[in-house]
């Protein structure tokens, strides 16, 4: 009974793996997704790379060929130096013959030979020139007709110094023509987006002077290189087949990237301080991925290997990194450690693919993509946080600087004060007098040149200034304008809150004014509500124009004081030299005259 079981059994096993071997791929018409032929696939290796179709053709006749491993959805080898043949049988689901795409969907592929029905009819592969492609698609692939009346055997030998992977997929005509405008489009928007993170990261860096953003930049620089050797646009689009740039594009954008993203992450969380025990590791994966990429140009094959088991070791060790940053509260840590962890995913997801430890698909096979394509949303993310954090060290140390100094004053204040109570020769206190009068000197000659309750210049040194900016203009041949502003409805405020409500008024008024003149241009306080502005070196055109409407702008801007709205506005006229006159007087007259003429005009339109 045992033994009658038993044979059952392998005689099921055997139907089943006949069932199996013997699927055909169906393709109808109205299909608008492409028919995957895993299921009926069957493979065989060609470890010496030397047999051809005929001996394949031998060896298939004679149900020697392998199936994939259950529920696989692509033929994926892994990095492997043998040739790889593929069998499967298809044809189209109804009455007439369909026109149909077989596309092997993985570009890095040094040789694909199609043979249909016995007969070679394409050549392509990786280092194949664009333009002798069976099909001008970034991808290998060729056109066929299916037949309704009879299967079509199609035979596939793939071979490849890197990972042997052969993704394919049955498509109609339509379906692929859609298919490639889908994929294309998907691709250059990836593709536009590192180039315009790459530029803003270029531009920070000019802009401060980071190692951290040049070193982001050529991280990109390296996936985009990676990401169009993987996805064939560099083959298509941009190098030569044949020359070393093609050949060496993937491998050498990976490593870069891998190096350049190393350098990102110690100098962006500073690791030399932060984690100063992994810093070492971190370098020595540095210089491992420029080695390797060294080693490409003479030794490919090895180089491809090492790059696998580098990329699980080094992607382990810089996400180990960034989350011990992370538990150490290492500013934008967080963030930079959720984006390492999207690319070190999609690192760690391709390598085990290639080393077939993970099935092949379309998530595994585009991990890197899509990792890539999170992890410049995120690192966008994490530069403006890192950029809002830097501005806040700066304003914090400039706080503390100011209350350092001002600790400094105090303190100097009070051993002043306590060397003049211990004081008491002649000398002494003839010097500390000879102190107090130079100080007052100061103090008088401050005050006299500057308006007490404002801080701006007064009178006198308007006059002063005006007059200077009068000659600097004459030798220059330069434009100079005199704006002298009164505020409007400054007096019911008096009237109505105090002169106190008013004075806080007329100070912030003048902090505004202040903030929004360059360097070289003069605001003063004649008195009351009344100020003058002197511009200098001004530029033909409406640079005037909106400086006048920025003024007018901050001075209708209200002002709270306890619990109150301040509000007035400004009539301002303008005088400029030498359109207006040629003297001080000339200019402060005119600007004065058309200053009233629009107070006037203020007053009348209410």
């Amino acid at each position: 009974m045992s033994l009658k079981s038993s044979l059952l059994g392998l005689i099921l096993l055997c139907m089943a793996s006949s069932a199996t071997a013997n699927q055909v791929v169906r393709l109808s018409a109205d299909d608008r997704s492409a028919a995957n032929p895993a299921a009926a696939l069957g493979f065989w290796e060609d470890i010496g790379q030397q047999a051809r179709w005929s001996q394949f053709d031998t060896i298939a006749r004679t149900g020697e060929l392998q199936p994939l491993r259950a529920g696989a959805q692509e033929a994926n080898f892994g990095a492997s130096r043998s040739a790889f043949w593929l069998r499967f049988k298809a044809r189209a689901n109804g009455s007439e013959a369909l026109p149909a795409v077989l596309e092997v969907n993985f570009n890095p592929l040094d040789s694909v030979i199609f043979h249909i029905d016995g007969k070679e009819v394409a050549r392509t592969g990786f280092r194949t020139d664009f333009s002798n492609r069976p099909l001008a698609y970034r991808a290998h692939a060729i056109p066929l007709v299916l037949p309704a009346d009879r299967e079509l055997t199609i035979d596939i030998r793939i071979q490849t110094s890197g990972t042997a992977s052969a993704p394919l997929r049955l498509w109609t005509e339509p379906a692929f023509r859609e298919h490639i405008k889908t994929s294309y489009s998907l691709l250059a928007l990836y593709f536009g987006g590192l180039i315009a993170l790459a530029l803003y990261s270029l531009l920070l860096f000019l802009s401060l002077q980071e190692r951290s953003y040049l070193f982001y930049v050529l991280y990109i620089a390296g996936i985009g290189l990676g990401q169009l050797d993987l996805y064939g646009f560099g083959s298509e689009f941009i190098w030569t087949p044949g020359t070393l740039l093609a050949a060496e594009a993937g491998l050498l954008g990976w490593n870069l990237a891998g190096l350049f993203g190393t350098l990102f992450g110690m100098v962006f969380l500073n690791t030399r301080l932060n984690l100063p025990r992994l810093h070492p590791w971190l370098f020595g994966l540095a210089l491992l991925y420029l080695l390797n990429a060294v080693l490409g140009l003479t030794a490919h094959w090895l180089a491809v290997r090492i790059q696998i088991y580098l990329g699980l070791f080094g992607g382990l060790l810089q996400l180990a990194g960034v989350w011990l940053a992370w538990r150490r509260h290492v500013p934008a840590a967080g963030v930079f450690l959720l984006s390492l962890s999207c690319v070190i995913l999609g690192v760690l997801t391709i390598s085990l693919r290639n080393l077939q430890w993970l099935p092949a698909n379309g998530v595994t096979t585009n991990a890197m993509l899509i990792g890539s394509a999170l992890q410049i949303v995120l690192l966008a993310f994490a530069q403006a946080h890192c950029i809002q954090h830097e501005r806040l060290i700066r304003e914090t140390a400039q706080a503390e600087t100011l209350k350092a100094r001002q600790s400094l004053v105090d303190m100097l204040q009070e051993k002043e004060r306590e060397l003049e109570n211990k004081v008491q020769e002649r000398t002494r206190s003839l010097q500390d007098a000879h102190d107090r009068l130079t100080a007052s000197e100061q103090a008088m000659r401050e005050m006299a040149h500057h308006d007490a309750l404002t801080g701006l210049a007064n009178r006198i040194l308007l006059d002063d200034r005006l007059n200077q900016a009068l000659l600097n203009a004459q030798r220059r041949q330069r434009e100079v304008a005199v704006l002298l502003i009164d505020l409007d409805d400054f007096k019911p405020i008096n009237d109505t809150f105090g002169h106190q409500a008013g004075d806080v008024l007329l100070v912030e008024l003048a902090r505004r004014m202040q903030g929004s003149l360059r360097q070289s241009d003069t605001l003063s306080r004649l008195g009351g509500d009344e100020f003058v502005i002197i511009l200098q070196d001004l530029e033909p055109g409406a640079q005037l124009v909106r400086i006048f409407g920025d003024l007018k702008s901050l001075l209708a801007t209200p002002c709270q004081w306890q619990g109150h709205t301040l509000q007035v506005s400004g009539s301002i006229g303008v005088a400029r030299y030498p359109a207006d006159g040629h003297t001080a007087q000339e200019l402060m007259r005119c600007a004065d005259e058309r200053m009233y003429e629009i107070k006037r005009a203020f007053k009348a339109g209410r």
